[in-house]
């Protein structure tokens, strides 16, 4: 009895001081909308990266991948990362409301070690095993990734309003609140066109206000994230209003891949080049240089960019070569025509470089004649000495589990980390007082990772 009513005592204190901190951040919130403080005139907290912060490693790694996949959480590589994106969130498109796509995955599944009993509170599944990860890692921070492909048309119209950005906003930090996320990624899949152009840079400004006022009300002031996933083709990045958004943003990763492809390329060719070919001018439809040049001539600082880079190859089939007719592809290691990093390349195949478009590929004649365009270990090097010569502020990958084991020498994460330089040491929060979940509220104490059970 004792028990009970002091845990209920406890309750309210926790309650009462989590409302102390909406109320606050609402009343800053409002003021914020009619005057905006530059970044340049607030105190140091740049949201860019400098170069004493060491290099950025990131990450993404699906909730779904506990399924077919079965690659766990403790299976990310969190020595050589910065930072983890867990894909993905989805958005109400008539609210607003950003949700948790798959609640069994994210937040109900037990792992080795748990035992959730009746009517249980507490955190389970991936975010859990998230959060251990990082309490294990202090330099890794973890970022919740709202939107992706599937979820892309869930923001247009939810952002064309103050009420949907607003209720945007509130409930994706409530997420961060609730399972310990050290910051949001925004990864809408694309904000073109004149009318979402502006939008993107409102929804920006609104997580980064509800992001802050939250921060401000917690001891120490710990800052939390906000980035965003862009484009490499220029018919999607013209739309971007760089400098505008850049006050809001961390870091913009470029997803500096998919540029070809046998569902949506007439001839085969490269998916991730850093250059056009000369030589071949139809084996190369985008090249990642120009992006890299657009963003940086409009507004955006070198060292904010991340180069984004494929843990997977992108399969042409009855082809006779680059640049060819080709005519199907083949089941993929997950969907048709991918394959992970870690299957590549398929016995019997010549595996080529060309360093002047910085591109490798595959050929296999036993394969149906199959050509594979992906990232080899010597491609990645060539990368970051492209990056670095372009002081650009680090490197990340879709996604974690299509890499061979960090231990192997050809581990594409592991050669790019490598050679980045020091890494982003930046400690993560631990910290969630307002957390719904009671034992994330106490820092997931005595909890040990799945990975680290014996089996």
């Amino acid at each position: 009895m004792r028990s009970s009513f002091i845990n209920s005592i406890r309750g309210f204190a926790l309650a009462l001081s989590c409302l102390q901190v909406t109320a606050l951040g609402t009343h800053e919130q409002h003021a914020a909308h009619h005057q905006h403080v530059p970044r340049s005139a607030q105190q140091t907290q740049n949201y860019g990266g400098h170069a004493d912060q060491g290099a950025r490693a990131l990450a993404y790694y699906g909730n779904w991948f506990i399924y077919a996949r079965d690659f766990n959480v403790s299976e990310i590589p969190a020595s050589k990362l910065t930072h983890v994106y867990y894909a993905f969130a989805n958005i109400n498109n008539k609210t607003g409301e950003v949700y948790l796509s798959d609640e069994f995955a994210d937040i109900q599944k037990p792992f080795e070690g748990d035992h959730p009993v009746a009517n249980d509170t507490n955190l389970y599944g991936n975010l859990k095993q998230l959060y251990l990860l990082k309490k294990g890692n202090r330099h890794l921070k973890t970022m919740l990734s709202i939107g992706g492909w599937t979820y892309r048309k869930n923001f247009d119209n939810i952002t064309k309003t103050d009420q949907g950005r607003k209720t945007f906003a509130k409930s994706s930090v409530q997420l961060l609140k609730d399972c310990g996320f050290d910051g949001i990624d925004i990864d809408w899949e694309y904000p073109t066109g004149a009318e979402n152009s502006v939008n993107v840079v409102k929804l920006f400004k609104e997580i980064r206000n509800e992001l802050d006022n939250y921060s401000q009300n917690l001891t120490g002031n710990p800052h939390f994230s906000l980035t965003g996933a862009w484009p490499v083709g220029p018919d999607n990045y013209k739309w971007l209003k760089y400098q505008e958004l850049d006050q809001y943003l961390d870091f913009w990763y470029l997803m500096a891949y998919d540029y070809m492809g046998p569902f949506f390329s007439n001839f085969t060719g490269h998916q991730a080049n850093v250059y056009n070919s000369t030589q071949n001018p139809r084996s190369t439809d985008y090249e990642t240089n120009q992006a890299v040049e657009a963003y940086i001539n409009g507004g955006v600082p070198p060292e904010k960019i991340v180069l984004g880079m494929p843990l997977y190859g992108r399969e042409f089939q009855h082809t006779s070569g680059l640049g060819q007719p080709f005519n199907g592809t083949g089941p993929g290691s997950w969907e048709p025509g991918v394959y992970d990093y870690k299957v590549l390349p398929f016995p019997d195949s010549s595996v080529k470089y060309d360093p002047n478009v910085v591109a490798s590929w595959s050929y296999t004649p036993s394969r149906n004649n199959s050509l594979i365009s992906y990232d080899t270990p010597e491609c990645a090097i060539d990368k970051v000495k492209y990056l670095q010569s372009k002081g650009l502020g680090g490197a990340g990958w879709w996604e974690v589990s299509g890499d061979r084991p960090c231990n192997q020498s050809d581990s594409l994460i592991k050669v790019v980390t490598d050679r980045l330089g020091p890494l982003d040491m930046t400690a993560n929060v631990l910290s969630y007082p307002c957390s719904k979940y009671p034992n994330l509220r106490d820092g997931m104490a005595n909890e040990t990772l799945c990975g680290t059970c014996p089996k």
